[in-house]
């Protein structure tokens, strides 16, 4: 078998965002700029509110709803066929949206309950540390997973603390809310992971993205001379990637005043 050689030099053809935040900041509504035809895949154990949407950016973006964790499954084959009898249109889209990752977390966890050894006689919602991991090891693993897929991910989560706990290592930030295992394969490749926030008395949105290691968990690939501001002001993905994969103009940087 031959090896596979890449261009070290190229970047990448599907890029991969994660965007975090509160209830209500509008993270559904940004993943609508995203240029293309797009899907996104509602699972609604935490927010849902896909009807958020503007109706010209809905018209070329198509949903499905996950109540179950077996349904990523069969989600997940239709778009790795491209099955169009599965999935109408599946052939024509540029991107994916899982919205959210925090619910297919939770979704995880309701899995691992109801598979109980009924013998445990264990109280219904009290988790254990390996049942913990499971649940860490079923999100987590479906990151590289969706990763392989032709489209642009792009990942939807509710946000929580990390760190500083007995279990737990390094400073407290806000990021995605999913377990600090799930985390650790989420972070990693994704291209942009940012965090949505509303500020301000004229309500400015303001997608944070850098600087790393600060009171986020936020990350920005730099692409050759290309470096987003660590704050951008009423951001649009659109317009994010193509300022760093293309000739676009570079997003507005959110003043310091704004908050």
């Amino acid at each position: 078998m031959a090896l596979k050689s890449f261009n070290i030099a190229a970047p990448p053809k599907y890029p991969s965002i994660c965007i975090t935040g509160q209830t209500g900041v509008g993270k559904t509504t940004l993943v609508s700029t995203m240029p293309g035809k797009g899907l996104i895949i509602d699972i609604p154990t935490t927010e849902g509110g896909t009807f958020v949407i503007p109706t010209e950016r809905a018209k070329r973006i198509m949903g499905l709803t996950m109540d179950t964790w077996d349904d990523l499954d069969e989600i997940y084959w239709a778009l790795a066929k491209k099955d169009e009898e599965k999935l109408p249109g599946v052939s024509e889209l540029n991107w994916v949206a899982i919205d959210s990752i925090t619910g297919m977390n939770n979704l995880a966890r309701e899995k691992i309950i109801s598979e109980r050894d009924p013998r445990k006689q264990q109280p219904a919602h009290r988790i254990d540390l390996n049942e913990w991991g499971f649940i860490g090891n079923l999100v987590g693993w479906q990151v590289p997973k969706f990763q392989r897929l032709p489209y642009i991910i792009i990942w939807v989560a509710q946000e929580r603390s990390h760190g500083g706990y007995e279990d737990d290592v390094g400073p407290v930030q806000l990021g995605p809310a999913i377990t600090r295992s799930a985390l650790m394969l989420l972070k990693p490749p994704m291209t942009i992971m940012g965090r949505l926030t509303v500020e301000g008395d004229k309500e400015r949105r303001v997608l944070t993205v850098g600087p790393p290691g600060g009171d986020y968990i936020v990350k920005a690939r730099a692409m050759p001379g290309k470096k987003l501001p660590n704050r951008i002001q009423d951001p649009h993905l659109g317009q994010i990637l193509r300022y760093l994969f293309k000739d676009g103009p570079r997003p507005k940087a959110a003043r310091k005043d704004s908050i």
